[in-house]
């Protein structure tokens, strides 16, 4: 299994990195920006699950692609106010900041069963 993260916070970045290999087995990859995602994608194979966590819905709007991309890999978005479901971002599974360990769990297992 394959996790890649995005956490711009060294602190929860820890957090988010301790739990994922507490919970599950596989590599972790993180990325320092968005755009990097699209970069990842064509020099990697597919992460399992994306784990995208920023500060407002403002940061996930222009990027269209990077969200298409993570969406087929499984997304999980950790931001300060879930969106209300709409079609575009339906398979994404949010989790409310600050978050702890179950609910990242929680949220990595249904972005996993939602691609089988």
């Amino acid at each position: 299994m394959r996790f890649l993260v995005y956490e711009q916070d060294p602190l929860v970045r820890i957090d988010i990195i301790e739990t994922l290999k507490d919970a599950f087995c596989g590599v972790i990859h993180m990325i320092e920006d968005l755009r990097d995602l699209a970069r990842f994608d064509e020099q990697q194979a597919a992460p399992s699950v994306v784990i995208l966590s920023v500060s407002g819905q403002d940061a996930l709007g222009g990027n269209s692609e990077t969200l298409s991309f993570a969406e087929r890999a499984g997304l999980v978005i950790i931001c300060d106010d879930i969106p209300a479901e709409n079609g575009n971002r339906s398979a994404a599974q949010f989790v409310p900041r600050p978050f702890n360990s179950t609910t990242l769990v929680s949220a990595v297992r249904n972005a996993l069963s939602s691609q089988q």
